[in-house]
């Protein structure tokens, strides 16, 4: 049994990484899983492609923009056409609608759609115009026409796009969390941050706070497009006591050099680290003392959720789900209208908070959504074709 997902490209993000979880725990284990095959819609290499080809999956690159969709229709068509799928899984939001109409009459039983990007995204990023109005209009009805089921990765995001059981009677949308596996967060944090600090030439006193997730766009806080709120951290950093530092991993080439200059403008060289993408996030986490996430919106957040298994305190925006939350004691929202100043004294104040080793065997991780074991066993019987009864 084989299920096509479609995905933009298998690069580093919450939701990519859940997918390729998913590839090498059921390569391990006899979950009752598929496999999964992947169209990358992006039609880009990746950095998990490797990783997946090697186990097992097929990967399929069919780019789709306003120059090639006959050809990528051609090619959804045919991809169907010589592999018999128990299920497709579209996680491109109202595009999914699209791409089951491409394949219409020749799609598995199953269609999944599963809404992974804050709606101020779909709105703002490619700017609104009559044409796309009208494509994200038509996309919604042939979700709802064409799909068995619809997921989210959080409530709060269905909302968002107002995708609600009254709307969607017969797909019943639900959250559906990505997820990953508890045990690859155990460790000790000192070791970790020995080795951190060592690394990095830091004193074995440092407060290290870290940030992850691609940079964004623009250096202007405000910038309409701008996501996970980088420059805003390092407004924060530039607030708290001098021994305290950050780490921040993610995607920046396309930000580098300005946002290289940008911290020497704050006069912050020796106290920001960029690392660029990093394969090693659990030992990042485990060796940091705070988590900053300042997300202007999220679907879900995932990294705020590992960082719970790994012991980590998180300082997260309001406008991220509260849905990360397993560790209450370990979370803190605050609204970002307040200042850098009163961000600066609540890290002060969480650094405190940090566990000396990981909190992966606490029990709230065994019935938790995010736990990728209890996430295979729901995502087999979606895969099945049964309904999921929601909470």
């Amino acid at each position: 049994m084989r299920v096509l997902h479609i995905i933009d490209s298998l690069n580093m993000g919450g939701a990519e990484t859940w997918l390729v979880e998913m590839v090498k725990y059921a390569a391990d284990k006899n979950t009752g899983l598929p496999t999964f095959d992947f169209l990358v819609a992006g039609g880009q290499k990746a950095i998990f492609d490797d990783t997946v080809m090697n186990l097992g999956s097929h990967i399929y690159y069919l780019k789709l923009d306003k120059h090639s969709t006959w050809s990528f229709i051609r090619g959804v068509r045919e991809i169907l056409s010589k592999q018999e799928y128990a299920a497709i899984h579209d996680h491109q939001d109202y595009l999914s609608g699209w791409h089951f109409l491409f394949g219409i009459g020749k799609l598995p039983r199953v269609r999944v759609v599963h809404v992974h990007n804050p709606y101020y995204q779909l709105i703002n990023n490619y700017g609104v115009t009559a044409e796309r109005r009208m494509k994200q209009r038509t996309g919604r009805w042939l979700m709802k026409n064409l799909s068995t089921h619809i997921f989210g990765t959080s409530s709060k995001i269905l909302r968002e796009y107002n995708i609600t059981t009254e709307l969607f009677p017969r797909q019943k949308p639900g959250p559906f969390n990505c997820a990953f596996r508890i045990a690859n967060f155990e460790g000790n944090h000192v070791t970790n941050k020995q080795a951190l600090c060592r690394e990095l030439g830091w004193p074995l006193h440092t407060n290290i706070v870290l940030f992850a997730g691609r940079f964004d766009q623009s250096l202007d806080i405000n910038h309409i497009n701008n996501h996970k709120n980088s420059a805003f951290a390092v407004q924060v950093i530039k607030e708290t006591s001098k021994d305290t530092r950050m780490i921040m991993a993610g995607v920046n080439d396309f930000i580098h050099s300005a946002f290289t200059q940008y911290i020497r403008d704050n006069n912050l060289e020796e106290r920001i680290v960029l690392l660029g993408v990093r394969r090693d996030m659990n030992h990042l986490m485990l060796a940091s003392d705070l988590l900053i996430f300042p997300s202007r919106e999220e679907g879900m957040g995932m990294v705020a959720v590992e960082a719970q298994a790994a012991g980590l305190p998180v300082l997260a925006s309001d406008k991220v789900p509260d849905e990360v939350v397993v560790l209450p004691e370990m979370v803190r929202f605050l609204s970002l209208e307040k200042t850098f100043k009163e961000w600066a004294a609540a890290v002060m104040e969480m650094l405190s908070l940090r566990k000396a080793e990981d909190t992966t065997d606490d029990p709230r991780w065994s019935i938790s959504p995010f736990n990728l074991e209890v996430c295979c066993e729901r995502l087999s019987e979606i895969y099945q074709g049964r309904r999921l009864k929601q909470k």
